[in-house]
C-alpha cells in the first residue's frame, strides 16, 4: 500500500511538472513575434550625401604643418565610433547615422566643392551659433536661430601628459564651428583638399573633447576624423 501511494504521488508530481512545463512553452511561444519575408536589397534612410573627400597622405599633411606627422593615435567613424582609451565619437539630433555606408548627416548636405566665405559673413554666422549653442546650454539670450541644422558630433580624445596631435576630419558642409579646451573657432573646409584640420596641444593627461558643428543652411555630413601624432 505504501509502495503504491509512493507511486502514485510519483505519478501526480510528474504530471503537474509537464504540465507547467507545456504552460509555460505555450505562453512563451505566444510571446515570441515571428516575422516571415523574402529578401531584398539594402535600403538606405534619408538622403545619401556626396562621397567624403579622399584620405590626405603624409606630404599633405606635413605642407599643412610644416613637419612629418608621426603615427595614427586614431581614426573614428560612424562604423568605428569608439577606440578604448584613445577616443569615442558622440552624436547629437542627427538626421541619420548610417554605421554600413559610414557617414553620419544633419539635414540635407549639398554636392560640389566648398564655398569660401568672406570674414565678415563668418563673424555673422559664428555669432549666431555662439548664442545657438548658449540657449542649448540653459542659456536664454534671444537669440536668433543657429543658420542650418542643429546638432553636432562630440569628439572625445584621451591624452598623455605634453603631447600634440593633428586633427584631420572629413566632413561636407562648410563653415564650421569647432569649440575646444581653448575656446571657439570658425573654420573653414581647406579649398584644396576639403578636409577640416585643426591640432591640440594637449599640456595633461586626460580626456579633451570638441564639439564640432556646422553653419551650412542646408545639411552635413561627417565620414571621419583621423588623429596623428606630431
Amino acid at each position: 500500500m505504501r509502495i503504491i501511494r509512493q507511486v502514485v504521488i510519483a505519478f501526480l508530481m510528474s504530471s503537474s511538472a509537464r504540465e507547467i512545463v507545456a504552460q509555460g512553452s505555450e505562453r512563451a511561444g505566444q510571446s515570441i513575434p515571428v516575422f516571415k519575408g523574402t529578401g531584398g536589397e539594402r535600403s538606405i534612410l534619408g538622403v545619401k550625401p556626396p562621397p567624403g573627400a579622399t584620405a590626405l597622405n603624409a606630404l599633405d599633411l606635413k605642407k599643412m604643418v610644416g613637419s612629418e606627422p608621426g603615427s595614427v593615435f586614431v581614426t573614428l567613424s560612424p562604423r568605428d565610433p569608439s577606440a578604448i582609451n584613445r577616443g569615442a565619437l558622440v552624436f547629437v539630433t542627427p538626421t541619420v547615422v548610417e554605421g554600413g555606408e559610414n557617414y553620419a548627416i544633419w539635414g540635407k548636405p549639398s554636392s560640389g566643392k566648398p564655398k569660401l566665405y568672406y570674414q565678415s559673413e563668418l563673424d555673422k554666422m559664428e555669432q549666431k551659433m555662439l548664442e545657438a549653442k548658449m540657449d542649448m546650454a540653459g542659456y536664454s539670450s534671444g537669440s536668433a536661430p543657429q543658420p542650418g541644422p542643429q546638432g553636432w558630433v562630440m569628439l572625445w580624445l584621451r591624452s598623455a601628459a605634453s603631447r600634440k596631435y593633428l586633427i584631420d576630419c572629413v566632413v561636407g558642409g562648410s563653415p564650421f564651428l569647432v569649440s575646444g579646451p581653448a575656446g571657439d573657432q570658425m573654420i573653414q573646409l581647406n579649398q584644396q583638399t576639403g578636409h577640416l584640420i585643426f591640432m591640440l596641444d594637449a599640456a595633461t593627461q586626460g580626456w579633451y573633447s570638441f564639439r564640432i558643428a556646422s553653419g551650412n543652411e542646408f545639411g552635413w555630413a561627417f565620414y571621419s576624423c583621423s588623429v596623428n601624432n606630431l
